[in-house]
C-alpha cells in the first residue's frame, strides 16, 4: 500500500457545552428506548411461561 494514497484522519474538535448536552440527551433517549424494549420482551416471556 502506498503511503501517499492513505487518507489522513483528523481528530474531531471538542464539543461545546450545548452540543455535549444535546448528545447526552440523545444517548439518554436511546438508552431509555432500549430498556423499555428489553422490559417489554421480558414481560412477554414471563407471560408465556406463566401460561405453560
Amino acid at each position: 500500500m502506498l503511503l501517499d494514497t492513505m487518507a489522513t484522519i483528523k481528530p474531531k474538535p471538542p464539543m461545546t457545552p450545548a452540543q455535549s448536552r444535546r448528545e447526552a440527551g440523545k444517548r439518554a433517549k436511546i438508552n431509555q428506548r432500549i430498556r423499555d424494549t428489553q422490559a417489554g420482551c421480558a414481560k412477554k416471556v414471563a407471560d408465556l411461561r406463566s401460561k405453560m
